[in-house]
């Protein structure tokens, strides 16, 4: 589950639907499937940098014992391939963040009104992170996003092409 709303770039979801199924009828399209959605995991590395750096520069409050809450964060943002249904695509995603008691952390800091969250020794507190960190940094790779994703899907297609000749005798 995701802790943050997904950021998404659409390139054509019914066509990538329609290579996910395409797949299904190949020999070794477990194989490929997985090749797919590990390249197209591939894409976006700067955005994710970038998401990753924005994290760690959220304020803080506090001294942390162990890993900060921006650490954790930071560490969990990650890209999310999906082949089918009504998400497909590719998605940068904060997964569901629990440290210290504290749940759904970069939902909470991407928030403009901040959070109440309890400390030790002080009851609870106020804090507000760095409203709309999470949905800032996207849009700039865009073009990059389309790009990677566009190459892979080539790639696969040229592989899927070379075979088909190999079979047909060419």
């Amino acid at each position: 589950m995701a802790s943050a709303a997904p950021y998404e770039l659409s390139i054509d979801q019914q066509a990538l639907k329609d290579l996910g199924k395409a797949l299904k009828s190949e020999a070794d399209g477990k194989t490929l499937r997985k090749d797919l959605i590990a390249a197209l995991k591939g894409t976006g590395d700067d955005a994710i940098t970038d998401m990753r750096a924005a994290a760690l520069a959220i304020p803080s409050k506090g001294l942390a014992v162990g890993p900060s809450i921006r650490q954790e964060i930071a560490r969990k943002i990650t890209p999310t391939v999906r082949l089918s249904g009504q998400m497909t695509g590719v998605a940068l995603t904060a997964k569901q963040t629990s440290l210290r008691g504290f749940t759904m952390a970069a939902r909470r800091m991407n928030r403009d009104v901040g959070f109440n969250h309890p400390v030790y020794g002080r009851g609870a507190v106020h804090q507000v992170g760095r409203p709309n960190w999470f949905d800032e940094i996207p849009p700039r790779y865009r073009d990059d996003f389309h790009r990677d994703v566009m190459f892979a899907i080539e790639r696969l297609a040229l592989t899927l092409a070379e075979r088909a000749r190999a079979a047909a005798g060419h």
